[in-house]
């Protein structure tokens, strides 16, 4: 039979136990502030709703421009012939070049 071995663990003197428990007591209060829940006044909330409205409309603006220029622009190209030149008329895969 295998021997099996116990990890050996260091003696802990009380200045140890006081220190574990003295940082146990910061990690509580530490913990206990954080949970606390912060409630914005009615101005920081407009605030950060602009804040928030401000950079979401702007970014599905510029999404919606980049949208907009890339259907036009494939529609000019299909017109100037590059449906031909592509041989993209094969079948249904590009049905929205037609």
């Amino acid at each position: 039979m295998a021997a099996t071995m116990s990890p050996i663990e260091p003696m802990q003197t009380p200045s140890d136990e006081k220190l574990k428990a003295s940082h146990l007591d910061e990690a509580h209060s530490q913990n206990s502030a954080m949970s606390e829940d912060t409630e914005f006044t009615a101005t920081e909330q407009r605030k950060i709703i602009h804040k928030i409205d401000r950079r979401l409309v702007l970014t599905c603006g510029v999404m919606y421009c980049v949208s907009l220029m890339d259907r036009t622009n494939l529609g000019q190209a299909a017109i100037a012939g590059m449906n031909k030149e592509l041989q993209l008329n094969v079948g249904f895969r590009y049905v929205s070049l037609d």
